[in-house]
């Protein structure tokens, strides 16, 4: 089951759910484009009687006060109270919740988020621990990219070099950021839910879900021109509050889990860059 259906779920469903021909999905979404699969089924509200013919739930929903249709929260505890329940609850959130990281952390670090989105991921984690919901699987995953429906950082300076637009950006030299490829993602959420073992009794296992390795936006914005062949028209804006500058991530747990991984991140963004050309 997918609660939401973000680019995220999308590339999971496509890659690993679709392709064996023993998996069915819901999706719970209002909005949900681009669904070419069998065995998968769009609906407004999962019904309580569903319960055990669910074994993982996939949960994109953004934030507590975005489950504004009065059913989301009482769903949510009702999974929770599944007696001796084996569904493996995966909730996507994200390395914002750590705020400012000078130095990589890792699981244990303290949670400080300085934004809203952070703040507001925080307490998405914070209430499904407080319900008590078994088998969670906390993804906190770094700056994804790879995906057209992404209003991130690369499809921006991409959609503004092909297009001949200017755009802001806060100071590139000072803010570093840890990228992760969406295949990449889906790839590791796939291992984890094949690889992972709740019977120890743990309630629940943060996992950091990032390459390990922070760029320079600075780099970024010279790797997309070289790649293009083009120069960036941009002006720089002085660093406003919220704005985290370095994000430095520790992804040791998750290398322990899955096996060791080369994080090719420059050439995977100048892939990304040439598929979007083509």
């Amino acid at each position: 089951m997918f609660l939401g259906f973000g680019p995220i779920a999308s590339n999971f469903l496509k890659r690993h759910v679709a392709p064996t021909s023993n998996n069915k999905a819901l999706i719970v979404s209002k909005h949900a484009t681009g669904i070419m699969a069998d065995r998968v089924t769009l609906i407004k509200k999962p019904l309580d009687e569903s319960f055990e013919d669910i074994d993982v739930v996939i949960n994109s929903w953004k934030s507590l006060d975005s489950l504004n249709r009065g059913w989301e929260l009482e769903y949510l505890t009702s999974l929770a109270r599944i007696p001796n329940s084996k569904i493996v609850f995966v909730n996507l959130s994200s390395v914002a919740v750590y705020g400012e990281c000078k130095k990589p952390a890792n699981e244990d670090a303290d949670l400080n988020p300085i934004n809203t989105y952070g703040i507001k991921k925080l307490e998405f984690e914070n209430f499904l621990k407080f319900i008590g919901m078994p088998n969670l699987l906390n993804l906190r995953i770094s700056n994804v990219f790879g995906d057209s429906q992404f209003d991130d950082l690369i499809n921006r300076i991409y959609k503004a070099i092909t297009q001949g637009r200017s755009i802001k950006l806060f100071e590139p030299d000072k803010i570093f950021r840890d990228f992760i490829q969406i295949d990449r993602v889906a790839k590791h959420m796939q291992e984890l839910l094949l690889g992972s073992d709740f019977r120890s009794g743990q309630e629940h296992i943060d996992m950091n879900i990032s390459s390990g390795f922070s760029l320079n936006l600075s780099e970024v914005v010279q790797l997309t021109e070289n790649s293009l062949k083009r120069n960036l028209d941009f002006h720089t804006a002085l660093i406003e509050p919220g704005i985290i500058l370095e994000s430095r991530i520790n992804n040791d747990r998750l290398l322990a889990s899955n096996g060791p991984e080369h994080f090719d991140i420059k050439g995977q963004i100048k892939a990304y860059l040439t598929q979007l050309e083509l």
